[in-house]
C-alpha cells in the first residue's frame, strides 16, 4: 500500500529538515529575520516545498517552537504542592535550556514591534498556559483550592517570577528557589482564604 502523506517518511524528512532549520535561524537573527526564504537557505529546501506543509510564516515558526518544547509528563493527581513542584520544574528546565532561552527571549522582544509575531508570541502562551491550567483545576476539584479560583491567574502567578529570573536576570532557578516559590504562594492564598472566611 502507498504511504499517506502523513506517514511517508521523506515527507517527514522534510519536515524535520525545515523545522530545524527554521530553528537556527530564530536563534541566530530572531523572529523578525526569520522569513521563508532565510528558512528555505537555510534548509536547502525549496520555498514553493515549505509552502505545501506550511500555509504561513506563523505556523511554520510556532511548529519549530513547538520541537523545542518536551511535553510536560502526565501527572498523576497527588496534592497540590507536588504538583505545582512538578509544573514549576518543568517550566525552568524548559525555558533555560538552549537555544530555547534565546528563541523565547527573541519572541517577547519582538512581539512588541511586530504584529504578526505578537499574535505567535500569544498561541504560544496559550499553549503552554494550558498545560498549567490543567494542574489548577484537578487542586480544585480535591477542594485543595476554592472553586473561584482563576487556573489562567494562577499559571500566570507562577509563572512570572520564573521568566523574570531567567530571562531578565539571567539566572537558573534551583531547586530551593523553586521550592520556596511555591511555599510562599500557597501560603499567601491560604492566608487570603482565611481572611475571606473571617470576612
Amino acid at each position: 500500500m502507498e504511504p499517506t502523506a502523513d506517514s511517508d517518511p521523506r515527507i517527514e524528512r522534510t519536515r524535520a529538515v525545515v523545522l530545524a532549520s527554521a530553528v537556527e535561524v530564530i536563534a541566530e537573527r530572531g523572529f523578525a529575520a526569520s522569513s521563508i526564504e532565510a528558512i528555505s537557505q537555510q534548509s536547502g529546501v525549496a520555498r514553493s516545498t515549505i509552502y505545501r506543509h506550511w500555509s504561513n510564516r506563523s505556523d511554520l515558526l510556532l511548529d519549530a517552537i513547538r520541537t523545542l518544547l518536551r511535553p510536560p509528563e502526565r501527572l498523576t493527581p497527588s496534592d497540590l504542592r507536588s504538583d505545582l513542584l512538578s509544573i514549576a520544574t518543568f517550566l525552568s528546565e524548559s525555558i533555560t535550556a538552549e537555544p530555547m532561552g534565546t528563541v523565547i527571549a527573541s519572541l517577547i522582544v519582538e512581539a512588541r514591534r511586530d504584529e504578526e509575531i505578537a499574535h505567535l508570541h500569544e498561541r504560544f502562551v496559550e499553549q503552554r498556559l494550558a498545560a498549567v491550567t490543567g494542574v489548577i483545576k484537578s487542586a480544585v476539584e480535591r477542594s485543595e483550592l476554592p472553586t473561584s479560583t482563576d487556573p489562567t491567574s494562577v499559571a500566570t502567578d507562577l509563572a512570572a517570577p520564573i521568566f523574570f529570573k531567567t530571562l531578565f536576570l539571567r539566572e537558573t532557578p534551583d531547586a530551593a528557589w523553586i521550592e520556596t516559590l511555591i511555599d510562599q504562594w500557597i501560603a499567601a492564598r491560604y492566608r487570603s482564604g482565611a481572611a475571606e472566611a473571617l470576612g
